[in-house]
């Protein structure tokens, strides 16, 4: 079950299955009190939810995708808005949104194609630029992230190889595993205090 802590919030959290909650509360639970609430409906359409992006930048905006279809709102979750035309039609691994600006976002995919692994989006999903390029293995890409704090758009994925990085003012991804072993990579996170 995917949930994510609010980068600059921790007592807000949101978790998915087939429905998304959210609690301000920091998840706390008691006889008396129950601080989940369902902030969706048919947002998964009867499939399991892969995986949630929350906007460091704005609290009302949660992105949720699933295998093959991706959500977004941007009132908390009282209205919910496709945003999945525009992408080739795979399996989406994960969702990242940028740190300075809550509608710009990347889209990952876990298919067998060398054309369609890493997609961009400036405007929310309302226009979808394929970042691909031509130095990717074609092999799942099976997670993103986003370094925040710079303005230069810094990505990492995570493949069934390895992990590979692009930023704004490069043609194309680059690997980025100097030492690592040949592995498969399913989940990126960046330690800020060392960079």
């Amino acid at each position: 079950t995917p949930y994510k802590i609010h980068p600059n919030n921790p007592m807000l959290i949101v978790a998915g299955y087939d429905e998304v909650y959210r609690s301000y509360f920091g998840g706390d639970v008691s006889p008396n009190f129950n601080s989940w609430d369902s902030i969706s409906y048919n947002v998964s359409g009867g499939q399991s939810i892969k995986t949630i992006a929350l906007a460091p930048s704005n609290e009302d905006y949660i992105y949720v995708a699933t295998h093959t279809r991706l959500k977004v709102t941007v009132d908390g979750g009282s209205t919910w808005e496709n945003i999945k035309p525009g992408l080739p039609n795979y399996n989406i691994t994960d969702v990242v949104v940028s740190d300075q600006n809550p509608d710009h976002l990347w889209v990952s995919f876990s298919e067998y194609n060398s054309s369609h692994k890493v997609y961009e989006s400036i405007d929310r999903g309302a226009t979808w630029v394929n970042i691909t390029g031509l130095n990717l293995p074609n092999l799942p890409v099976n997670c993103i992230t986003h370094q925040k704090g710079l303005t230069t758009d810094e990505i990492y994925i995570g493949t069934d190889v390895g992990v590979y990085h692009k930023n704004n003012t490069m043609a194309d991804w680059i690997p980025f595993m100097n030492g690592l072993p040949n592995v498969t990579v399913r989940e990126l996170e960046i330690h800020y205090g060392q960079g």
